[in-house]
Parts: C-alpha cells; structure tokens; sequence
C-alpha cells in the first residue's frame, strides 16, 4: 500500500507514465535486471531488484486502476486452492509432496488449473 500511495502521490505531481506500452516496458527491464543480479549471485543488488520489479507491477496497478493489494489477495487465494488440490490428490495416492515428481507436481497443478 506504501508503494501505491508514494507512486499516485507522485502521479499526482506529473511524475507518471504516459503510455501502457512504456510501462510494460519498464516491467521487462526490471526483470532483467533481476536475472542479471540472480546470475552474478549478487543478493544486494538481487534484492534491489526485485524491490524495483514489485514498485514498478504496483506502478502498473496504479497506473491500469487495479489495485495491487486486491490483485495480489486473489492471486494468493488462487495459489493455496490449488496447492491444497494438489495435496490432497497426493495424500489419495498414498505419497508426500517430496516423493512426488516434478513432472507429476506439474500435471496436479495444471488440473487445478482447470477447476
């Protein structure tokens, strides 16, 4: 919430973008600045980075009229209803989360997908 405040605060100055497409193009700088720190195994500059990734995907809520914290509440309750599907669909098939393959753990979360 910090982050929307201080970002339409500045938005509110004339400190904003003017274009959707310079926006989505400054999200795909920041990740690739974030890989490039992630393949140096710099953490400074790693966790730099990803501060600049989220500022920047809240800048973009802004920015779109979607607001962050709502968009992020939902994803996260996406994530545990499927994590939860796949759970109980191993816990059926008599395994752990850490006996199941990779490739297994990809099919159960492509069919939570679906539900």
């Amino acid at each position: 919430m910090r982050g929307h405040k201080v970002s339409k605060k500045a938005a509110r100055l004339g400190f904003d973008w003017t274009e959707v497409e310079h926006l989505l193009d400054k999200i795909t700088e920041e990740v690739e600045e974030f890989k490039e720190a992630v393949r140096a195994k710099d953490r400074t500059n790693m966790d730099e980075e990803l501060g600049d990734i989220l500022f920047t995907l809240v800048n973009a809520g802004r920015f779109l009229k979607i607001n962050p914290e709502e968009a992020l509440r939902k994803s996260i309750n996406k994530f545990i209803f499927r994590f939860s599907y796949i759970e109980k669909i191993i816990k059926k098939e008599g395994k752990t989360l850490s006996d199941t393959t990779p490739e297994r753990l990809e099919e159960l979360w492509q069919e939570a997908k679906k539900k």
